[in-house]
């Protein structure tokens, strides 16, 4: 009988196997089978089958681990990405159902199903139960189903030990020959390991395709040999793209594996995989990391992934000169230490001890010093996770001040752009707190400030292809007036105080870009888009790179969906690098009828939405101009950048007690998001997690953040703009004051605002937080000085914003009234129903500093000053169970999720219900360690149903609007 047509499907075991098992059973064995392969090929020049299979086995326990993390992570970041496009397909439904139309008419037409049939189909669905249709999206239109709830572990178990089993094979010779029989354990090695890798690509394919019959069975000898070349070919170039040196200790060539100085020889194979698979996992996402301000002809290499790493306990590293040298393999310390921890966990008076002393809170750290000696050998370490997150590959909680990353480097430009005189800019979003860099032991450049990012020219440093790029970190653990937030500065975190974050803690890459190019904000480009009555976007762009004497122009076109405005060009003075340039963002009527866009008519008949042929930015409708900024010299083209921009105005000095957007009253139902993950510390995870987090807030009928003691990675900026998203800038305070921390705070606010001023999203900058960083604003003219003169710097930056100078209370120089009450339910009323209350002490602190007779006048509440409680609730549930933390800790304590939603009810109608504040902050979005008062637990799990809180905050927006007067149609 003649062999019947082969078909992947015919074999039922093709159908009995989830592909998914065996997709990750093919990428475990077949690592296995390799990797430590090509770690015992070169580990062989060394001559010791002992050393061979010491690091073999090391190679295999540390790969198992680290693949079977990458596989674990991959696949909840596939579950990630699921439900965040599920959350975003179930808000389209919503919002925008001409887009949803299109989709399911393009689906079904591409079945070829009649038109009437398909209409009818449409109609069925759209008009039927929004469950099923937001199934039959996601089914047909992404081609995604709901990854199972054990598919992680499934992912990471099958990964790690088809690569402990794979691994292990070419390993085996190594048992059974003598020691010096090195080179004989490496042929047998690699006959076993072709063998094997015959006999696996034989069976992968025959188990997708068939066992039986001639054709099936050279398929499967097909599927052989090519995996056979394909690993040959493969571990030649692995091998050949290894530098060779000479083995000290030898004298024989030997693979330059950073693990041949030391046992266990770990870390450069490690270092490799890690990468790829973290990578895969998505955990390191190679997506721009600037997506608000993107160069057309993009040209740029993202350093996250595995750095070597070292803690230098000791401070020797400048001394040996280790950035010129490399780091060492191991190196012994003596240094002084303490075993002491804080033990201060008084919830009630946590505030009021960092503002009163702030000294007390550190006792212990530095009073029971010994000396003690301790070693330190170079590790790796996955950037841009913090060396105490877990995420890093080393999540170590000891506190470690001094620390060393390093890694090798390619120049990201094409040989045009060289011949160009392109730039190579080295490029760091955030380093916790002070660091200096060199490029091939040259020093290229230092910053110093945690929040914020710093650029580092490298282009004279930087050449050929393998260049040493090295850096060295200081943050303090015990220095007060050092900026650093929720980060707790004892042993253990405890209360509102969370694990430190030392060294990178935002992406790092390499970037091309023109000798003369265009300047982001932080460099000068500010894009003024308050002005909705005339409808002009005034910007000012900076150039950098730019020649006295040469002549430059700066052009900047706005879209909006498919409508091209008239572009406004400029010539850049001769004097200055820097242009204003002023663009018409209306929409004539014709370009307005020719408009596509998801929400055409809703935005024309919406005066939210438009005015006069404006598209206007709000929380409801986050309209967003693209621009395109170019800049010429004479007509030809240097560089070209895309941004975006939100029409909005912000009103709240002329509007008697009302925060106006748009002219329209504005009321802010906000949650205190402090920006924090499980794995990852201060580091989202992905920048699908920085949406991920709006998403779940908004679902819970809140309009925006105070974004809390941390500036947050621009990505979320980027989706707090498209998502219509408010929100509140605050930087992490220090918690002494001195002159040396003014002049730090200076700077880093100044770089703060300057990063972020031109998000639509931001609606307040608020530089000080409950007096962080000020211990004595009640008896010193100094700090109320220094307060004073951040809110006139702030307003130098920006004018359209409002100022809320000390969050909480002692207030000195502010636009808004702010207070901060923890109290229950029935109190939070008393006090939020006169001004009085309101005004009245918060924590022992006046709202507003009073006078110092014959020094200070002090400061007083303005008449018609917009109020907001900007800080309460802090609810948590009394826990079933411990789960890592001895204490599970809130302001105050639920029963259960009916109690909790009866509490956020009572407490959030207390603030309202007084009419005087136009917003208010509940604390927090997320449980985070032992603060377990979120809305959602620390992985992002409801802890009572969204649709029940949306409830609760639509119901008191509506409140707030009645008492005004005011149509809902007329309000935000």
């Amino acid at each position: 009988m003649p062999d019947e047509k082969i078909l992947p499907n015919a074999n039922p075991w093709s159908i009995r196997i989830n592909p998914r098992i065996l997709s990750d059973a093919t990428i475990g064995l077949s690592d296995g089978l390799t990797v430590p392969f090509a770690l015992a090929a070169g580990l062989s020049t060394l001559g010791n089958t002992r050393l061979v299979v010491y690091g073999g086995v090391a190679e295999l326990i540390a790969g198992s681990i680290s693949m079977g993390l990458g596989g674990y992570l991959g696949a909840k970041g596939e579950a990630e990405s699921y439900y965040a496009t599920q959350e975003n397909t179930r808000r389209k439904i919503m919002l925008e159902p001409g887009e949803i139309n299109d989709s399911i008419k393009s689906i079904l037409h591409d079945t070829g199903i009649p038109e009437a049939l398909a209409d009818e189909l449409k109609n069925h669905l759209v008009s039927g139960n929004e469950d099923k249709l937001l199934s039959f999206l996601m089914r047909f239109d992404y081609s995604l189903s709901e990854p199972p709830t054990n598919r992680a572990f499934a992912c990471a178990l099958t990964i790690a030990f088809g690569y402990l089993i794979g691994g292990f094979i070419p390993l085996l010779p190594y048992f059974f020959v003598k020691k010096e029989e090195v080179r004989k354990g490496l042929v047998w090695s690699s006959v076993i390991m072709a063998v094997t890798l015959f006999a696996f690509g034989y069976a992968k394919t025959a188990v997708v395709h068939g066992w039986k019959g001639w054709k099936r069975c050279w398929k499967g000898v097909k599927g052989a040999i090519e995996m056979v070349l394909f690993y040959a070919r493969a571990e030649s170039e692995f091998n050949r793209t290894i530098p060779h040196r000479e083995h000290p200790a030898l004298g024989t060539p030997s693979l330059h594996f950073s693990c041949l100085n030391a046992i266990p020889p770990l870390a450069f194979v490690r270092n490799k995989f890690l990468q790829q698979y973290l990578k895969m996992s998505k955990s390191l996402d190679e997506s721009y990391p600037r997506p608000d301000f993107v160069r057309s002809r993009l040209q740029w290499e993202s350093l996250n992934g595995p750095w070597d790493f070292f803690f230098d306990d000791g401070d020797v590293g400048l001394s040996n000169h280790w950035h010129k040298t490399g780091l060492p393999e191991k190196i012994d310390f003596e240094i002084e230490s303490s075993d002491a921890t804080t033990t201060s966990t008084a919830s009630e008076t946590i505030t009021a001890q960092i503002a009163a002393n702030p000294e007390k809170l550190k006792q212990g750290n530095l009073n029971q010093q010994h000396r003690s000696t301790t070693t330190q050998t170079k590790r790796s370490i996955i950037v841009p996770y913090v060396f105490q997150a877990p995420a890093s590959g080393i999540n170590e909680r000891a506190v470690h001040e001094v620390l060393w990353y390093e890694r090798s480097i390619t120049d990201p430009r094409t040989d045009e752009e060289v011949a160009k005189h392109y730039k190579t800019i080295l490029r760091f979003g955030a380093v916790d707190y002070e660091a200096t860099v060199w490029l091939n032991g040259q020093y290229v450049g230092s910053h110093t400030g945690g929040h914020v990012p710093f650029d580092i020219d490298v282009t004279d440093a930087i050449n050929g292809t393998d260049n040493r790029l090295t850096l060295r970190v200081y943050d303090s653990a015990y220095d007060l007036t050092q900026p650093r937030g929720k980060q707790y500065w004892g042993a253990k975190p405890e209360s509102i105080f969370y694990t430190p974050s030392g060294g990178i803690w935002q992406n790092v890459w390499l970037e091309s870009v023109p000798s003369v190019r265009l300047a982001d904000s932080s460099h000068g480009t500010v894009l003024r888009s308050s002005d909705i009555e005339n409808g002009i976007l005034h910007s000012e762009i900076a150039v950098l790179g730019w020649q006295p004497g040469h002549h430059y122009s700066v052009e900047v076109e706005a879209s909006f969906g498919n409508v091209v405005l008239e572009p406004s060009r400029q010539d850049l003075p001769k004097e200055i690098n820097r242009v204003s340039v002023d663009v018409d963002l209306h929409l004539t009527e014709a370009q307005q009828d020719n408009l596509l866009h998801d929400n055409k008519p809703q935005i024309f008949q919406n005066p939210r939405a438009w005015k006069n042929g404006l598209a206007l930015w709000s929380p409801d409708f986050p309209n967003l101009y693209k621009l395109t900024i170019r800049l010429y010299t004479g007509e030809t083209l240097l560089d070209e950048v895309t941004t975006s921009t939100g029409m909005r105005s912000l009103n709240w000095s002329t509007s008697n007690g009302t925060f106006l957007l748009n002219n329209l009253p504005l009321f802010q139902a906000l949650n205190l998001d402090q920006g924090y993950w499980p794995e990852t510390l201060m580091t989202p995870p992905s920048p699908s997690a920085c949406r991920t987090d709006i998403i779940l807030a908004k679902n819970m009928g809140l309009n925006g953040c105070r974004k809390h003691q941390k500036l947050e990675d621009p990505v979320f900026l980027h989706h707090a703009d498209q998502l219509g998203y408010l929100v509140w800038s605050e930087m992490g305070n220090a918690y002494s004051y001195s002159s040396l921390y003014a002049s730090r705070f200076n700077q880093e606010w100044t770089e703060a605002v300057k990063r972020d001023i031109n998000h639509a999203c931001i609606v307040a900058w608020t530089p000080v937080n409950e007096s962080w960083g000020y211990p004595d604003l009640k008896g010193s003219v100094e700090q109320r000085n220094h307060i004073r003169s951040l809110y006139y710097l702030t307003k130098t930056l920006d004018a359209t914003r409002p100022v809320n100078d000390n969050c909480g209370w002692e207030h000195v120089c502010t636009d808004l009234t702010t207070f901060h009450d923890y109290s229950d339910g029935d109190v939070l009323a008393g006090v939020c129903k006169t001004m009085e209350g309101i005004l009245d002490k918060k924590a022992g602190r006046a709202v507003f500093v009073e006078g110092i007779a014959d020094k200070d006048e002090g400061a007083r509440h303005r008449e018609g000053a917009v109020v907001l409680c900007t800080e309460f609730g802090g609810v948590n549930i009394a826990p079933a169970e411990k789960e890592g933390y001895e204490d599970d800790w809130g302001y105050t304590t639920a029963a259960d999720p009916a109690d909790l939603l009866a509490r956020i009810e009572k407490l959030v109608n207390a603030v309202v219900d007084g009419g005087h504040c136009a917003g208010f902050v509940w604390t927090q979005l997320t449980d985070i360690e032992q603060e377990t008062n979120g809305l959602y637990s620390w992985d992002r799990k409801e802890k009572l149903e969204a649709a029940k809180v949306k409830a609760v905050m639509d119901s008191a927006k509506e409140k707030y609007f009645e008492r005004l007067g005011v149509r809902s149609d007329k309000t935000y």
